[in-house]
């Protein structure tokens, strides 16, 4: 499930270069290796009960402290229809998940679909898409539990 923090950190030119470079040489060196590496790992997925379990015990802690939980599937670009049945999985899997935990599920995948520049790859965000997601999001939340405080 998809799991953020706040950071003020963004990565300079030459960061951005080095983990592109890094990703490229653990993909074989070649974009076209990588693309079929992501089709292969799509196409086993399987949503892990390991993953679950521990999402279900760090869950039911923090509600003893009064945490409010919510999932959230980010927005991805192309890949529901690219890797269709990998994607269902997922999907089902986070239903689930969201069932068994009694808590909202936040569905974003499809937003940004005609605007390529708010992406680096079709699994992540830019940091304009970013910036942009940010309201998406927020107005989600604040929908998802009313009359909780969602700003300082």
């Amino acid at each position: 499930m998809p799991c953020w923090r706040a950071s003020s950190h963004r990565a300079s030119a030459r960061e951005a270069a080095f983990v592109s470079r890094e990703i490229n040489a653990l993909l074989g060196g070649e974009p076209q290796l990588g693309a079929q590496r992501f089709h292969e790992v799509m196409a086993d997925y399987q949503f892990s009960e390991a993953q679950t379990s521990h999402v279900l015990g760090s869950a039911a802690v923090a509600k003893e402290y009064g945490v409010h939980f919510g999932l959230a599937i980010l927005p991805v670009l192309g890949i529901p229809k690219t890797e269709a049945a990998g994607y269902s999985r997922f999907e089902t899997g986070a239903n689930d998940l969201a069932r068994r935990m009694s808590v909202p599920l936040l569905d974003l995948h499809d937003l940004f679909q005609d605007q390529p520049s708010n992406w680096s790859d079709p699994n992540h965000l830019n940091a304009k898409g970013a910036n942009e997601l940010a309201p998406y999001l927020a107005t989600a939340v604040a929908n998802a539990f009313p009359g909780i405080r969602t700003s300082p």
